[in-house]
């Protein structure tokens, strides 16, 4: 093992597609700003990435399966986004630990880390929570230590104005379904309608879903949708919350 006191560790990170858009992206930009290795799995013509196309299988894919080796052997830690890609190219993987970075608390979240405990030396997480679950689950393979909570850089400042609250519940982060469960929305917003009707719903936010959660909530008259909004003008709406 590593010991982080004796040199300041080099990191790979890897996703499956490099930095675009959303909060883990924002995150990557933020190490390949800090001079750090990100790279996506996934072939892209104008990002950093390790190669590999969907149209082949990859254990064909020599060239990007080299590139893999070639890369990690010169760092010490490899960090696997969201565990993606540890299951199928670990092996090929030369840095001194592999770490698994789990944004999201998935669905089936017990079975998700089996399937991946075996080709990882340890998980980050980004809540106690998930922490506690994890380790609980892989308490016969991985000890306590190799599973910690790593804090996401939020940065509110340090005053907002009093804002007053209005009857809104502010749903924020990108719309999708299987984590998200905005496919929920709807009917949720239905019963809200009629046991709270002095109550609304603001999304701010967007994502793969956001076209087709408009079209089945357009006829509720308590939902709006939101553009994102940066700086001042997000934290003054999250105050702005009820």
């Amino acid at each position: 093992m590593i010991n982080p006191s004796e040199k300041e560790l080099k990191l790979l990170h890897l996703s499956k597609y490099p930095p675009r858009q959303g909060g883990m992206d924002k995150l990557l930009r933020l190490h390949a700003n800090n001079k750090e290795s990100v790279y996506g799995m996934l072939r892209h013509k104008n990002l950093p990435t390790v190669g590999f196309s969907t149209n082949l299988p990859f254990f064909l894919q020599r060239s990007a399966l080299k590139r893999l080796s070639s890369l990690s052997e010169s760092h010490d830690v490899s960090i696997y986004y969201n565990c993606w890609g540890a299951d199928l190219f670990s092996s090929y993987d030369r840095a001194t630990l592999r770490i698994g970075y789990i944004h999201n608390h998935f669905p089936n979240f017990e079975n998700y880390i089996r399937h991946f405990a075996p080709y990882l030396d340890g998980f980050f997480t980004v809540n106690p929570a998930t922490t506690q679950t994890t380790r609980e689950i892989l308490n016969q393979t991985h000890p306590p230590q190799n599973i910690q909570t790593i804090n996401l850089p939020i940065n509110p400042p340090n005053s907002i104005p009093a804002i007053s609250k209005k009857n809104v519940i502010g749903l924020v982060g990108r719309i999708n379904y299987e984590q998200k469960r905005y496919d929920r929305l709807p009917e949720f917003a239905t019963l809200l309608s009629k046991i709270r009707p002095d109550m609304r719903i603001e999304v701010m936010g967007d994502g793969p879903k956001k076209s087709e959660l408009i079209r089945r909530t357009n006829h509720l008259e308590n939902i709006s949708y939101l553009p994102w909004k940066i700086s001042d003008a997000y934290w003054k709406t999250l105050s702005s919350w009820k």
